[in-house]
């Protein structure tokens, strides 16, 4: 029994899309004359799901399918039906039933004899996990014998976070379950299957067969597979095997080659690359298969890709042998009302016709002719036409009264004619074609497109602004507030560091740090010496993670203090040896700055020091 595409459309495209024509009728002839061979008919419920579709073959009536469905509109029954004699013929039935989720519970197939319906097999799904409660944990699968049912084999399916963990399949063997084989999967944080293993029963025990494992260590493709590798089991050995394995590389998430190679010897050859070229909008330009020959990549086709500014396939050309000469295109054009595939062969050093598809859309993009035409003696003959008959439905999928040919948003029962609209919200409720008007609506004289609170009458453009209340009355997009953030007690218009309270106009300028600890717009300098520039002084190692040596070549009698990068004293000493060690180990990771005075000058002398 054979349930046709179109059939399927309808079901399940009309149920996703909720405003496709409804097809009457799809029929097909040999040429173009218009009169079919075939046809097949459709008829609706209420809920507009097909409930009878028929086929007729030169106008007489051949065989046809009726469907049942439950409240929810969910199959609930197909019965195939042939036409003999006059008269329509039961022949199979196919029944489902459905938990309260909706997750399919069983499946009856039944045929018609002798006057009646007669079992032939079920299948029936249990769901047990109550973590993953629409997943299945057991599909067994039984046949009718003619007076009771007969298990025949089952899949046992156990999950984790989501994930199919195993898939154990038995056979239903003189009043007891055995087990077949089973595949076990391990997941990374990810999703992504690390391992699969596949394991057989044997002897009352699982030995292993055969396993796949996965690397997933590509940043810009994390999901991706970067080491797909294969392996057996060896039941001499007691170990694994390497066969197989692809190695897979990306560039921008896209997947730019793919090599194949066997493992012989110990040791991974080469067999196949595919490698892959994208443009700018990721479309696929270009692919090149390659085998592997005595040392070297051996070309064996290619497939190259065009498309226009709408990133819609224009042209595809097939390219095969080392050499890569063109062996097919295919050619794809756009129009307002069709759209045409163009087949053609690389013969004598130029592209020749074979033939092409021409398929025809209605107002509502529905296919309404789909034509084959060969390419023949120079011009295009037409060698079969499929043509539909369409009636275009009003629906009213949010139920809200208004059907779609009015109502601007079917999917949302707050959007109609009648609704009421809100202004200024970026939403059309009424369905006039307009947001609405900007509003004023605490009438202070401004509207909500200029007024930043039209809710407050005391906020507008030309409200007194109010500083550091944190509301912006005047609506220029600013408090106007000057904050003390450090609490140091001075504002923000005159503590040039406001999130430092160490840093204010009264705060005790430091010289020679880099800081503007009072905010006069400078650092207090006293005659400052570069150390590395200095004979007196050498600092090293630097930077460090730990001590820090300070050379006094000279043994002049000085101090010194370290400053962190805000200007706060870290460490301070005086130097009395040729070489003081000083510990700064304890200090955070960071820049901070050195100074040593010498006392008898009173010179200075900075350098930058890095802790590791």
């Amino acid at each position: 029994m054979k349930i046709s595409y179109l059939f399927l459309f309808l079901i399940l495209g009309f149920s996703a899309f909720g405003q496709v024509p409804l097809i009457d009728a799809s029929c097909c002839a040999e040429d173009n004359s218009m009169s079919p061979d075939s046809c097949l008919l459709f008829r609706y419920n209420d809920q507009n799901l097909v409930d009878i579709e028929l086929k007729q073959v030169e106008g007489v009536n051949t065989e046809r399918f009726l469907f049942g469905y439950t409240e929810d509109n969910l199959i609930e029954a197909i019965q195939f039906q042939e036409f003999e004699n006059g008269d329509w013929a039961p022949k199979t039935l196919q029944q489902f039933s459905y938990d309260d989720a909706g997750n399919k519970i069983a499946e009856l197939d039944r045929i018609f004899e002798n006057g009646d319906w007669v079992n032939v097999k079920q299948t029936l799904w249990t769901y047990s996990d109550t973590e993953n409660p629409n997943f299945p944990t057991i599909i067994t699968n039984r046949t009718w014998d003619g007076t009771e049912w007969n298990f025949i084999d089952r899949n046992l399916f156990e999950y984790g976070d989501g994930n199919l963990v195993s898939n154990r399949y038995q056979n239903y063997v003189q009043g007891d379950w055995e087990n077949v084989n089973v595949f076990s999967n391990n997941f990374d944080e990810k999703g992504n299957i690390t391992a699969s293993l596949f394991r057989q029963w044997v002897n009352g025990e699982w030995q292993n067969v055969s396993q796949t494992v996965s690397n997933f260590d590509d940043e810009t493709a994390p999901n991706s597979p970067t080491i797909v590798a294969n392996r057996i089991w060896d039941t001499v050995s007691q170990s694994w095997v390497f066969t197989t394995r692809q190695l897979f590389a990306y560039e921008d998430g896209n997947t730019i080659s793919v090599r194949t190679q066997s493992f012989a010897n110990g040791v991974w050859e080469n067999l196949t690359l595919v490698a892959t070229n994208y443009d700018a909008n990721g479309n696929k330009t270009a692919e090149l298969d390659r085998v592997w020959v005595n040392g070297d990549w051996v070309n064996v086709n290619q497939t190259l890709w065009n498309y226009n500014a709408d990133n819609m396939v224009t042209a595809i050309v097939f390219k095969e042998g080392a050499d890569l000469e063109n062996n097919t295109q295919t050619l794809y054009t756009y129009n307002d009302d069709n759209t045409i595939v163009t087949n053609r062969v690389w013969e004598n050093g130029a592209w020749q016709n074979v033939n092409r598809d021409i398929t025809f859309f209605g107002t509502e993009d529905e296919i309404v002719l789909e034509r084959v035409q060969e390419f023949t003696d120079g011009a295009w003959v037409t060698t079969s036409d499929c043509w539909s008959n369409f009636t275009l439905i009003l629906l009213d999928a949010d139920m809200d009264g208004f059907t779609n040919d009015v109502d601007c948003d079917d999917m949302n029962a707050d959007i109609n004619p009648d609704a009421e609209e809100i202004p200024n919200n970026g939403i059309d409720e009424d369905c006039d074609g307009l947001d609405g008007m900007f509003a004023d609506a605490d009438m202070d004289g401004f509207t909500s497109d200029v007024d930043c609170d039209d809710d407050n009458a005391e906020i507008n453009p030309d409200a007194e602004e109010i500083p550091q209340n944190g509301i912006d009355e005047d609506c220029d997009g600013e408090d106007g507030a000057f904050l003390d953030v450090d609490m140091d007690g001075f504002t923000s218009d005159v503590d040039c560091d406001d999130d430092n309270a160490d840093i204010n106009p009264d705060a005790e300028e430091i010289p020679d740090n880099g800081i503007d600890e009072d905010c006069d717009g400078e650092d207090l300098m006293t005659a400052t010496i570069d150390i590395n520039e200095s004979d007196l002084f050498a600092v090293y190692p630097n930077p460090t993670n730990g001590i820090l040596r300070l050379e006094n070549k000279t043994n002049v009698n000085s101090n010194y203090v370290i400053y962190n990068i805000d200007g706060k004293e870290a460490v301070r000493g005086s130097i009395i040896n040729s070489i003081e060690n000083i510990d700064i180990s304890n200090l955070n990771s960071g820049v901070y700055i050195l100074n040593i005075t010498e006392k008898k000058s009173g010179d200075n002398y900075n350098t930058k020091i890095i802790k590791l």
